[in-house]
């Protein structure tokens, strides 16, 4: 089935953002540990990051063994979200220039 992607997306809000900086900062994260860092429910956590990922700024690593395990799915940066994370000062650009060349290989 195609999937059509819009002409126009809205800039990223600041809780998007945010968001974000929480996955550099744990670099795998899961929804369970998103909603305890910034307080909020967990399906809520869930659904950002479902934005985020149909949008290419996180990527999702699951596996159907998992479920069986009871694990939940980690979620990580992609080239993308390291790009739009260069333009933040706060953030180190060596680390950022370290996480890329490693999703790359």
């Amino acid at each position: 089935m195609l999937e059509k992607s819009p002409k126009y997306r809205r800039q990223l809000s600041v809780k998007q953002i945010g968001l974000l900086k929480l996955v550099y900062k744990f670099r795998f994260v899961s929804t369970d540990l998103l909603a305890e860092a910034e307080s909020r429910d967990r399906s809520t956590v869930y659904e950002c990051l479902y934005v985020l990922e149909k949008q290419g700024f996180v990527a999702k690593r699951y596996d159907k063994t998992y479920r069986l395990a009871g694990k939940p799915a980690s979620y990580f940066l992609t080239p993308q979200a390291i790009g739009l994370l260069r333009k933040y000062d706060d953030l180190s650009e060596k680390s950022l220039r370290n996480m890329y060349k490693r999703i790359r290989i």
